[in-house]
């Protein structure tokens, strides 16, 4: 479903989204669940580099941060 966000609700996940738009990507993000299969979902960090090496993923955020293909930002 879709969901909207104001920039005051939370103001790093607008900034990404208004970064991701700036870069080509459109003003849309899909959030699921993070797991591989037959995996249960990331709980942690740990979890997402266990399931997710590097290059696999192009970028996720954890927390307040932003990791990308170049590390954590």
């Amino acid at each position: 479903r879709i969901q909207s966000l104001r920039s005051h609700e939370n103001a790093f996940l607008h900034e990404t989204l208004v970064e991701f738009e700036s870069l080509g990507g459109g003003m849309a993000l899909i959030n699921t669940s993070l797991n591989r299969a037959g995996r249960a979902l990331a709980d942690s960090p740990a979890d997402v580099l266990d399931d997710f090496p590097p290059g696999t993923v192009d970028a996720y955020v954890l927390g307040d941060y932003l990791y990308t293909r170049d590390g954590p930002s």
